[in-house]
């Protein structure tokens, strides 16, 4: 495959960019980070029925501008966090009671018109990690909106996930359980990680 597309999907705190930024060092990948500027996201965090829809709207259209210059650039890479994404969230949000079905409903389509015209990729490797790995390595890098995120937020995320995942058919999906491998301590679980992902491209 002369031009994968690599993108790296999974809850908040699962450890995302840590290993997207190093498995495209490792490859030789372009680094596509998540885009962290929206600024209705402390609004959303301090009353979220009043901003939940104004924020994903805002993720989904800085998500698919990533999306616009990875379908424009001819290298290879590897995205951290995706517009596909928003699908789960836009579920997660509309089924606590965050988003109304006006809301969902709209948000819902919104995504898939952003979706249209934009390269799919070729793999999506999928994190996944206990609660408590989770709000663990949130606490851990102390961003300020983020501290009142909690367990049964967590849980409601990746109740998405997981019914969002067995259903993802755009590409193959390699599914990483972030308890077997720690990406923050030394090379080797990256390695064998990168090896995987190399067989699976076919690289």
């Amino acid at each position: 495959m002369a031009r994968p597309y690599i993108t790296v999907s999974g809850n908040i705190g699962v450890g995302k960019s840590t290993f997207s930024a190093r498995l495209s060092e490792a490859l030789g990948l372009a680094h596509f980070p998540e885009p962290v500027t929206n600024p209705f996201l402390a609004d959303y965090y301090a009353d979220k029925p009043r901003w939940g829809f104004h924020s994903q709207v805002r993720f989904a259209l800085d998500y698919s501008e990533v999306h616009r210059q990875i379908t424009a650039t001819p290298a290879a890479v590897c995205q951290d966090r995706n517009l596909y994404e928003s699908h789960v969230f836009a579920r997660a949000l509309a089924g606590a009671g965050i988003l109304s079905p006006r809301e969902y409903g709209t948000l819902s389509r919104l995504i898939d018109h952003l979706l249209v015209g934009t390269q799919p990729p070729d793999l999506l490797v999928y994190l996944s990690a206990p609660i408590p790995m989770l709000l663990e390595r949130i606490a851990r890098r102390s961003r300020g909106c983020e501290r009142v995120i909690d367990a049964s937020y967590l849980a409601c995320l990746q109740a998405a996930y997981d019914e969002w995942i067995p259903s993802f058919k755009v590409c193959p999906v390699l599914h990483i359980d972030a308890r077997e491998y720690d990406f923050e301590d030394g090379p080797a679980a990256l390695r064998e990680v990168a090896a995987r992902i190399r067989q699976l491209l076919g690289r």
